[in-house]
Formats: structure tokens, sequence, C-alpha cells
């Protein structure tokens, strides 16, 4: 006897939630708060970062609200007991810790003073603004961690009996790679050249002061 063709992703109701639920998760984990959180760390500079960090976080919120609909379509909200798992309760985390940075977002923006000196900023910072920032770190870890273990989710929970292809898991290190070290190397890069800034301007003032008494 032939076998049948084999089982495709999202085969059933349950499977396409599940799908559409790691798209939206997805994309909120591995674009949107990266690109925000890069936005902030390398073009302050430009004149409209600040939109472009605080349309990126919007969305990223949004996306992680539906992500989370979709999930408790499916799972009955299932975060506690003998059916919880890490994935549900990481993802429970991780959409009250969202809604806690939009909200520590909101605040930074509307506070001035008292200001605090953050250096490796280049700028005199309130200190929710620098809770803000030390937030959105943890947040975007447990947003990368969230989506790690949705691929072991998926693999037990599928009903189409599929697991998660090879080349997505590849995907995800790879992006994950580029965006932490891309990251990471800011903090030494952006010090660096704020001393250099910071040597220019220093230099400067006698320039200055002598143009001044000719």
């Amino acid at each position: 006897m032939d076998a049948g063709p084999p089982p495709s992703i999202g085969a059933s109701k349950h499977d396409r939630y599940i799908v559409a639920h790691a798209v939206f998760g997805s994309l909120a984990a591995l674009i949107l708060a990266p690109a925000a959180i890069l936005i902030a760390r390398y073009c302050r500079s430009w004149q409209h970062w600040n939109l472009a960090h605080t349309i990126l976080n919007a969305f990223t919120v949004i996306f992680v609200i539906v992500a989370f609909a979709l999930s408790n379509a499916v799972v009955h909200g299932e975060y506690s007991g003998e059916g919880a798992d890490v994935h549900h309760q990481l993802g429970l985390a991780v959409f009250i810790i969202v809604l806690v940075q939009a909200i520590l977002g909101l605040a930074a923006k509307v506070v001035r003073k008292p200001s605090f000196n953050y250096v490796t900023l280049q700028a005199k910072r309130h200190p929710l603004r620098l809770v803000h920032i030390v937030f959105g770190i943890a947040t975007i870890a447990l947003l990368y961690a969230q989506t790690y273990t949705g691929f072991d989710k998926w693999d037990m929970a599928s009903e189409s009996m599929t697991t998660v292809p090879r080349g997505i898991t590849i995907a995800f290190w790879v992006i994950f790679a580029i965006e932490v070290a891309a990251y990471v190397v800011g903090w030494p890069l952006m010090e660096i050249l704020g001393r250099k800034r910071r040597a220019r301007e220093l230099g400067s003032v006698p320039f200055a002061k002598e143009a001044r008494s000719v």
C-alpha cells in the first residue's frame, strides 16, 4: 500500500493559528525590536532617529499582542499546572514585560530632570531613561529565548506531525549572531568615537579664544 503525501505545515486550524503566531512573534523578536534598539544605538545623530525608534517599538508591541492572542486561541491559557511548559510561561512573561517596557519608553520621553551623565551615550539622561535602556536589552533577550523555545514547542505540538525546518533554525542563529554582535561592538566603538569627538572639541577651544582676541 502506497504511503500518503507527507503532512504539510498549517494543515489544521490549530497549526494555522500557530504558524501565524510564529510569524508575528518572529517578526517582533528578530526584526522590529532589534532594529529599534540598533537605531537607538547608532543613529542618534540622525534627526528622526527617535521617531523611527518609537514606530518600530510600537509595531513590536502590536505584533507581540497579536502573537499572544493567537497563542491563547489554541492553548487556552496553559500557563500553570500540568499543561504548562517553558514556552507558555516565558510567553506570558514576555507579553507583560513588553508592555511594561512600552510604558517605560513613553515615560522616558516625558521626563527631563534631574539629568544623569551617561558617558557612553554622550548625553545627559534622566535615570528613568537608563532603566528603559537596560530593560530594553533584557526584553530583547527574552524575545530571542521565546523564539527559540518555540521551535521545540512546534515539534511537540504540531497536529500535522511536522518539524521546524533546519533552515529556519540556522537562519535564527545567523540573525541572532549578527544582531548581538552589531550591538555589542557598538559599546566600545561609540566610546572611542565619543572620546575622539571630545578631544577635538577640547582642542578647538584655545583656537576659538585666540580668534576672538584678534
